[in-house]
């Protein structure tokens, strides 16, 4: 559907590790580019299901065969060396291309 407005993005994998005194540390993996299509969220749906908070919300779909994962990361604005601007956030995978929800990263 949207194939023709495709473009290369990066990919990064949340990876958790240990600090020093035992507890998590999220960080993130080296970029992957990947080649996929991003738009603003949108729509009756999208607009009841997340409100106010609708601006921070993105589509994005990705006919690729890497396995990405909710809580990965997506530099959409940003540079592949730099954290994720985006999350991912749900992955419907009962549809070829997979679509996927992504959140805008606080951090």
């Amino acid at each position: 559907m949207r194939r023709k407005q495709m473009k290369m993005y990066n990919l990064r994998k949340r990876e958790i590790t240990k600090n020093s005194e035992g507890g998590d540390v999220t960080g993130w993996a080296e970029a992957v580019p990947i080649e996929a299509t991003i738009w603003q969220a949108g729509g009756a749906v999208q607009a009841e299901q997340y409100g106010e908070h609708l601006a921070y919300i993105k589509n994005m779909e990705y006919h690729g065969t890497l396995d990405l994962r909710e809580n990965d990361g997506i530099c959409v604005y940003v540079d592949g060396t730099e954290p994720p601007d985006y999350i991912i956030k749900s992955i419907n995978r009962d549809v070829d291309p997979k679509v996927i929800t992504l959140e805008k990263s606080h951090g």
